[in-house]
């Protein structure tokens, strides 16, 4: 099962590594997979649910856990 981990309340510009975790950047339509890609459009749905005001939150912090033992 997958499983996407966000903070919408924090917006990065550049990739980070924390530990075993990376913080990446998050812009609706763009960010971090590319206009137009299948990825993308898999994130900008997941996420279109969240709103802030009348629209679907434009950025946030993508959590990815990685796994140092391989």
């Amino acid at each position: 099962m997958s499983m996407l981990a966000f903070l919408p309340w924090v917006s990065i510009k550049e990739s980070i590594v924390v530990e075993e975790f990376e913080l990446i950047p998050y812009l609706r339509d763009l960010k971090p997979a590319g206009r137009g890609t299948e990825l993308q459009g898999i994130l900008d749905r997941v996420l279109a649910p969240y709103y802030f005001g009348d629209q679907p939150i434009g950025s946030a912090t993508l959590i990815i856990a990685n796994d140092n033992n391989k």
